[in-house]
């Protein structure tokens, strides 16, 4: 992605706000995030986003139904 260190990037779920974080100083970044429960199942475009630099890499997401219970 080549967010600068300690910059702030952006994670998103098609066009939802997942998380946000700060990039370490040794360029990396570590997020968890979960698919908000209201989502329908699909493909959706994650994206991690710099705040500052704009620069971005993006990760398709295929979202199943949830099982059911039984």
């Amino acid at each position: 992605m080549g967010a600068a260190a300690r910059e702030i990037v952006q994670v998103r779920l098609g066009d939802e706000l997942l998380d946000t974080r700060a990039v370490r100083k040794d360029g990396t970044v570590s997020i968890s995030v979960r698919v908000p429960r209201h989502t329908d199942p699909g493909a959706y475009v994650v994206t991690v986003r710099g705040a500052s630099s704009g620069r971005e890499g993006t990760a398709t997401l295929q979202v199943l139904p949830a099982p059911r219970r039984s």
